[in-house]
């Protein structure tokens, strides 16, 4: 079906035809000299009004297109302004991005086989990217059992992990202070470990000497040890 496509009437014929003013017409009588000029007075007064018509729509033409610019200037500044704003939050994210991850591979760098993989928290931006603003390493602050030695190299990597960002937060520093502690501990337990086998070595010793003091060669050759009851022969090599 098809829709009638509707134009423009087509004027009339107007060529046969002539637009006499009245005093033009052959039947029209002449006008007398006072009726002219009121005649002319009239048309001058239309003719002002008219062009006092035309004055004030082009003065409301000009009243109007400043507010139309001004508004569209307004919308552009506003404009800029918004895309200024999102080009400064992803420029800040992308800068706290960096910064984290840096924060987290100096942790997993230095922490070596005590230190987990990075972990991280994104937000998107305005550009529909993710960005890092946080992130942790694990890292292991347990002693070695029964070995203070191995507990106090262990505590000096995880120490210098905890330090190892340009700006350590309040939680690398708490890590730190709980791997001093720990070597703190560890030399304590050495030191008493020292002081055992010190005194064990003392008693060996002394055992040693009375166990020499109380041996004696009574004049047939028999060792006498003053225990009681205690003989022993020594061998003749005389013979």
């Amino acid at each position: 079906m098809s829709t009638p496509v509707h134009s423009s009437p087509i004027p009339p014929d107007l060529s046969g035809y002539s637009v006499h003013r009245p005093q033009d017409r052959p039947d029209a009588q002449p006008r007398s000299q006072s009726q002219q000029q009121a005649y002319a007075g009239q048309e001058a007064q239309a003719n002002a009004q008219q062009r006092t018509r035309r004055g004030s729509d082009v003065q409301s033409t000009s009243q109007s297109n400043p507010s139309t610019d001004s508004q569209q200037s307004a919308r552009s500044v506003q404009d800029r302004v918004d895309i200024s704003q999102e080009a400064r939050e992803i420029q800040k994210l992308a800068a706290r991005d960096r910064e984290v991850r840096a924060h987290e591979a100096a942790h997993a760098a230095v922490g070596g086989q005590y230190a987990g993989a990075p972990s991280f928290t994104y937000q998107t931006g305005p550009d529909g990217k993710r960005y890092a603003v946080g992130g942790e390493v694990s890292i292991d602050t347990s002693p070695v059992a029964g070995d203070p030695e191995a507990t106090i190299k262990k505590m000096q990597v995880v120490r210098a992990a905890a330090n190892a960002p340009a700006e350590p937060s309040s939680t690398d520093r708490q890590v730190a202070a709980q791997a001093s502690q720990e070597m703190v501990k560890a030399r304590m337990e050495m030191a008493e470990q020292r002081s055992e086998e010190a005194k064990e070595a003392d008693v060996a010793e002394v055992s040693g000497e009375e166990a020499a003091e109380g041996q004696g060669v009574l004049p047939d050759g028999t060792v006498e040890n003053k225990a009681p009851g205690v003989r022993t022969r020594m061998p003749d090599l005389t013979n």
